[in-house]
């Protein structure tokens, strides 16, 4: 798990995930109640490969992902 800002300031935390179709996803989840989860597919084999590559990832690149996400469907 990852925490980070948003470009206005909000906290964020990112954890890799799976789909019901086996893709992994980035999974942003609000610090804060006014926001919802949102999710982004990762071109990556598993979620352990999705938890390095998302450590890895400087908060730009995170803020980058956050905004090629979309609102997660429950």
């Amino acid at each position: 798990m990852r925490t980070f800002r948003d470009g206005e300031g909000r906290g964020w935390e990112v954890v890799p995930g799976r789909e019901s179709w086996g893709g992994v996803v980035a999974l942003f989840v609000p610090r804060g109640a006014e926001a919802v989860v949102r999710q982004v597919t990762l071109d990556v084999s598993s979620p352990t490969e999705a938890a390095s590559r998302l450590s890895g990832l400087s908060d730009d690149e995170l803020r980058t992902l956050l905004q090629k996400s979309e609102t997660k469907n429950p």
